[in-house]
């Protein structure tokens, strides 16, 4: 595991997240998104019941609120948290998100659900034991925990020029010297713990221990890997995220060269990861109680 030493203050953490994790998607992705997180939610869960309506399902930490809209619709009994106010408000506005469906007890004292989805939100909280017991508790018998989170010294992000070096190395360059730098990026592959922003990053081992230390049964836990879509990060990707400015053209021009191999090392990345010789960008962690 890795993690951030020291933790952030609350004030600054409280500071810093003023309204950045939300970005308000475009009518046109939303639609994909909610496609996408049904796709998922028939996946990971599989109703006993033919009656929907009666299985209670949480989106913890639900963010735009795509899981909560595709749950909904799917006919199950959707709830939806999340501390952000944009992001409660922007459900509210686009699902009609009401007051009873909202949960605004972050540690949610006396409520119990079916199922529960907790995407990318484990690795921002500074406690992550509190987090994993708090939905666990938070579960009726036999119901399922699901939360994902990135991977710690995944080795996918390896064959990914640009979120490895244009990104990751970027940043560490700027605290470090360019020779640390560089071999913490190759060798170390600190990928996804991003201070203030993310504050660990989890391996399958880390995980089981602290559900060990929580007295969760391991046996009721499941974890897989999850990888990035094929294009995700790639440079011509990178490009077209650019704002319009000189850089922008330069560094268009400059990648050039490189989209041909770059495209040889992405079909690599997909066959080893089919193959499961390379461990993926996050984890899938797969709770029943």
């Amino acid at each position: 595991m890795i993690f951030t030493n020291p933790l952030p203050e609350d004030k600054d953490l409280d500071e810093y997240y003023q309204g950045f994790l939300f970005n308000e998607p475009k009518p046109d992705k939303i639609k994909k998104q909610i496609e996408s997180r049904t796709n998922e939610l028939n996946a990971h869960f599989i109703p006993k019941s033919d009656d929907l309506s009666q299985i209670s399902f949480l989106d913890y930490g639900g963010g735009t609120g795509a899981m909560f809209e595709a749950a909904r619709k799917t006919g199950y009994d959707a709830f939806y948290f999340d501390i952000y106010k944009e992001s409660v408000g922007f459900v509210k506005n686009n699902f009609g998100l009401s007051e009873d469906e909202q949960i605004k007890d972050l540690s949610l004292k006396g409520r119990t659900f079916d199922y529960i989805w907790s995407d990318n939100v484990i690795e921002h909280v500074k406690d992550p034991s509190l987090f994993i017991k708090t939905l666990y508790d938070s579960l009726n018998p036999d119901g399922k925990l699901i939360i994902k989170t990135p991977q710690a010294s995944n080795t996918e992000t390896c064959f990914v020029f640009a979120l490895s070096m244009l990104s990751y190395f970027k940043r560490a360059v700027k605290e470090n010297s360019l020779m640390k730098s560089l071999a913490s990026v190759l060798r170390y592959r600190f990928w996804h713990c991003e201070p203030p922003r993310h504050l660990y990053a989890f391996s399958k081992k880390s995980i089981l221990e602290i559900a060990e230390s929580l007295d969760i049964d391991k046996s009721r836990i499941k974890m897989s890997d999850y990888y990035m879509s094929m294009f995700l990060y790639s440079l011509p990707y990178t490009f077209f995220k650019m704002p319009n400015t000189l850089f922008k053209y330069v560094f268009g021009l400059a990648i050039i060269p490189f989209i041909i191999p770059e495209f040889f090392v992405i079909l690599l990345r997909v066959l080893l990861s089919k193959l499961g010789l390379i461990s993926g960008t996050g984890l899938i962690i797969k709770i029943i109680k």
